[in-house]
């Protein structure tokens, strides 16, 4: 799980509050490599500017949620590092965070990312 304080205290610039990131455990990982990723190229720009405002899993995917207070050209290579974690998720096991993993269904129609060794132990 997430510690949500502990990104706060670390990535202030890209966050007003803790993270409390609503995303199984096997994403962890991703998260907090996002996290990181953009906080570093927020760094030029006053706090409060970049805001990460919610982190889930939704349509068996991660979907990040930015809010901008900057002009459109500088939105765009920041975005691009969203759509890159959101990409990773589709690969990556959300339950053990092994990478490379196929989509599998949940409950006959609950869509998540999991590896074979997860799917199989139900």
């Amino acid at each position: 799980m997430i510690d949500g304080e502990k990104l706060y205290q670390k990535y202030k610039n890209v966050l007003h509050g803790p993270l409390y990131a609503e995303v199984s455990d096997g994403w962890d990982g991703l998260v907090e490599d996002f996290v990181e990723e953009l906080s570093t190229a927020s760094k030029d720009f006053r706090d409060g500017s970049v805001t990460i405002s919610q982190i889930k899993e939704k349509f068996g995917g991660m979907r990040i949620y930015v809010d901008y207070d900057l002009p459109s050209e500088q939105i765009s290579d920041l975005e691009k590092i969203v759509v890159k974690y959101e990409k990773f998720s589709l690969k990556t096991c959300s339950v053990c965070g092994i990478e490379e993993r196929q989509m599998h269904k949940r409950n006959g129609y609950w869509d998540i990312v999991i590896c074979e060794e997860c799917h199989s132990k139900g």
